[in-house]
């Protein structure tokens, strides 16, 4: 079964496309497989998934909308999303700004939970595949359009120089970028764990909301290769 999820008021634009390329396929004899369309619905208090007949018969999920989330009237719902910035999605300024937002914070709470994971003494390599990837629940990893890859590591390079700034002024020498293994923390004891989590935690991104500076595309992806 293949799952298409999309807003709810997009459903009925999508459906008859795939029908009719189902049926192109079908009648050149290319097997087809099932598909169904879940749409996301949000209401001043609960984000549900809707559900149609081919994806509750495989679901096990009777047809309709199924409430995951509860909201106050005053929340947003888009911190929710797998994929909170995507630099290819027309938006305003002031979306674009804050969907970038969420993707710093996510971008920084694993950072946290890696560094908080760590056993002294060691060394923590991140790369920006691996951050990115978490921070949009494997999805970035999926990723095709190869500038719009190159746009996101750049904001991971942005965080991480902030973050290495923030660190490096309380705990020297904590962090630096190693060309092939990518950001490496280094943590010599329990002592110094427990101060670089203190300043990690104390750190905010909401202060990066900038477009990344444009720079050289050869160096982009180097810490991940």
């Amino acid at each position: 079964m293949l799952c298409y999820e999309l807003p709810e008021t997009g459903r009925a634009r999508l459906s008859p496309t795939l029908e009719s390329l189902s049926a192109e396929m079908a009648s050149s004899a290319i097997p087809v497989g099932p598909f169904s369309i879940l749409g996301l619905q949000c209401s001043e208090t609960e984000l549900s998934v809707v559900v149609d007949d081919q994806g509750g018969a495989f679901l096990g999920l009777p047809p309709g909308a199924h409430p995951i989330a509860r909201r106050e009237q005053d929340d947003d719902p888009r911190p929710l999303y797998f994929i909170p910035y995507d630099p290819d999605v027309a938006q305003s300024d002031e979306e674009r700004t804050f969907s970038r937002s969420v993707l710093f914070r996510r971008m920084h709470s694993t950072i946290i939970a890696a560094v908080g994971s760590a056993v002294p003494p060691t060394e923590l390599s991140l790369t920006a595949k691996e951050v990115l990837n978490d921070a949009m629940f494997g999805m970035f990893g999926l990723w095709e359009n190869k500038q719009s890859a190159t746009h996101m590591r750049r904001l991971f390079k942005q965080l991480m120089g902030a973050v290495q700034e923030s660190v490096c002024s309380e705990v020297p020498e904590s962090v630096a970028f190693e060309p092939g293994r990518g950001w490496t923390f280094t943590i010599g004891d329990d002592e110094k764990h427990g101060a670089l989590l203190d300043v990690l935690t104390r750190f905010s991104a909401d202060t990066l909301t900038s477009e990344p500076k444009p720079g050289p595309e050869l160096f982009d992806s180097l810490e991940d290769d």
